[in-house]
């Protein structure tokens, strides 16, 4: 056996030599077949080759993966929250059949008084949780806000009871006042999982978070479906926008409770006065900017149904929430690079040629697929969702300009926290709350939805505008410089965006069965569009990285 072994050995060496060896073994001479042994030999080869490859592989993803605890919890948050956009996006054709628009209109609106209520069901105190030293202190303020959360519900609770007929009918809901009810319950099971998220932030508890993020997409899309299917009509909507705001929440607290029971044994009337005193300032000055934040992006929905109708709030939620999943998710990405790069260039000064550069990269990476996306949206959303969403598809079109300008606008809004532009920030939130809602009534005072969604897209985006041009200007980076850089990649946008409007009007388009494939035909030649121009754009940058870090 030990001369069969030395010569595997002689043949991983060398592979290709055909040995014919005469060696002793127990005092006898052996003769050893050299085909035998070569076959051997090379099977062993092959074995050891394919373990190396394997080590090889997981060595280089250990390589690339992030070393600091950190990195890889963003890392961890981030692909979470993909998955759980993923399910999001892939669940959304099949919930738009099992509802009307009608249906998503009531939820916009429900939706709207939710996330209003929210911002402030806490008084901002949860963003206060991660700052002290001491857990003890921490959990203090974690009850602060759990107390804050229960008041505010209740009086929620109050105000349904007191004045819900008069809130459905001045927002134009009246299927609305029979789940009114839930605005509550949606309340609390929302703010408390926002308290329990910043004290996992706190304990750097990052893979509870990531598996919070994906039970709350799945759980949203399995309850919307389950009850679509059992045609329970709007509530089966808001239940599953509830689950999706809660869902997680039992994990969170769970896992407070048993890693963390000592801290929350520490809690004490007292110190959560003193708790309230000492962060007073997080309801005295970040509700007003978040609240304003929140108006902006709210309120629109109960207009449009105020001033239209249900069915009118029900497609520009489908499209905004269609337009905004996948740019949310890049740009979020984007923007904590940049905000992580951003305080140490300034400390550095260097802040221009980082904001400049992140500039680039999101406009490369934004304007051209948007763009092109627009332009074959209304026929698409029948493909997607169903016939009676062209109108949808139609309103991402208006809609494009504010969106373009917001999703390059928005990751380098931190530049307002990095420069302590805090007053700046409130101004702009403002600002763009009142330009919506202009928009919005001056087409309302016309009776035309059309005019008010270009009103409110044309007013809204001048505002981004003139505050990137403000914010980047007061970090040294001069109009032209960031200008000429927008109205490059618009042109290069308008290019493929032309190609594809008369690529469209070769294919025969209907909603019928008999054309189907014109669709689909049409859908192929977007997504390869939008994947070359993409590629194309980003290409550059990747490049240029790559050497920078060499």
């Amino acid at each position: 056996m030990s001369c069969v072994r030395y010569q595997l050995d002689i043949l991983m060496v060398h592979p290709c030599f055909l040995l014919r060896k005469y060696q002793h073994a127990s005092g006898k001479r052996a003769f050893i077949n050299s085909k035998r042994v070569s076959h051997h030999g090379a099977a062993y080869k092959r074995k050891k080759s394919w373990v190396e490859a394997v080590m090889t592989f997981k060595d280089l993803i250990k390589r690339l993966l992030p070393k600091g605890r950190f990195f890889r919890g963003i890392l961890a948050l981030s692909t979470a929250t993909a998955v759980g956009q993923a399910i999001a996006i892939l669940t959304t054709p099949v919930i738009t059949r099992l509802y009307s628009p009608e249906d998503f209109g009531v939820l916009a609106v429900y939706s709207s008084y939710l996330g209003i209520i929210m911002i402030v069901a806490s008084l901002r105190y949860e963003l206060a949780i991660p700052l002290p030293r001491s857990d003890g202190r921490a959990a203090n303020l974690l009850v602060l806000s759990l107390i804050n959360l229960a008041g505010v519900a209740a009086i929620t609770g109050l105000v349904v009871v007191l004045f819900g007929e008069q809130i459905v009918r001045w927002s134009n809901t009246p299927y609305l006042i029979s789940y009114l009810w839930l605005l509550p319950l949606g309340v609390f099971l929302g703010g408390a999982y926002q308290v329990f998220n910043y004290w996992a932030i706190r304990k750097q508890a990052f893979s509870r978070l990531a598996r919070t993020k994906i039970q709350q997409g799945a759980g949203s899309a399995v309850t919307k479906i389950a009850l679509g299917l059992a045609q329970s009509g709007t509530i089966g909507l808001i239940l599953g926008t509830i689950v999706g705001q809660a869902a997680g929440l039992a994990n969170l607290v769970l896992g407070a409770f048993r890693e963390d029971g000592a801290a929350l044994k520490r809690i004490r009337l007292l110190r959560v006065r003193w708790s309230a005193r000492r962060y007073r300032n997080f309801p005295l000055y970040s509700t007003w900017s978040a609240l304003a934040n929140t108006a902006g992006s709210r309120l629109p929905l109960v207009l449009f149904s105020a001033m239209f109708s249900p069915v009118v709030a029900g497609y520009y939620m489908l499209s905004d929430k269609i337009i905004h999943m996948p740019m949310e998710l890049i740009g979020h990405s984007i923007g904590q690079v940049f905000h992580s790069s951003a305080a140490e260039a300034r400390r550095e000064n260097y802040l221009a040629e980082v904001s400049i550069k992140a500039f680039e990269t999101l406009v490369r990476v934004g304007t051209g697929p948007l763009i092109v996306f627009a332009v074959v949206a209304p026929d698409l959303f029948p493909l997607v969702f169903g016939f009676h969403w062209r109108q949808a598809g139609f309103y991402v079109q208006l809609l494009i300009p504010m969106i373009v300008l917001q999703f390059v606008f928005s990751p380098i809004s931190s530049l307002f926290n990095v420069m302590e532009l805090q007053r700046g920030n409130l101004v702009f939130q403002i600002l763009l709350l009142v330009a919506r809602v202009i928009g919005i009534l001056l087409g309302a005072f016309q009776g035309n939805i059309i005019l008010a969604i270009i009103l409110y897209s044309s007013l809204s985006g001048m505002v981004y505008f003139f505050a990137m041009a403000w914010i980047l200007s007061s970090v040294g980076v001069i109009f032209w410089a960031w200008f000429k850089i927008l109205l490059k990649e618009v042109g290069i946008s308008m290019i493929f965006a032309s190609v594809l409007w008369i690529i469209k009007r070769a294919i025969p388009l209907n909603y019928d069965i008999i054309t189907f494939w014109g669709n689909v035909y049409l859908l192929f030649i977007t997504l390869t569009l939008l994947a070359l121009l993409t590629i194309w754009r980003i290409l550059p940058i990747m490049r240029e990285s790559d050497v920078n870090k060499e």
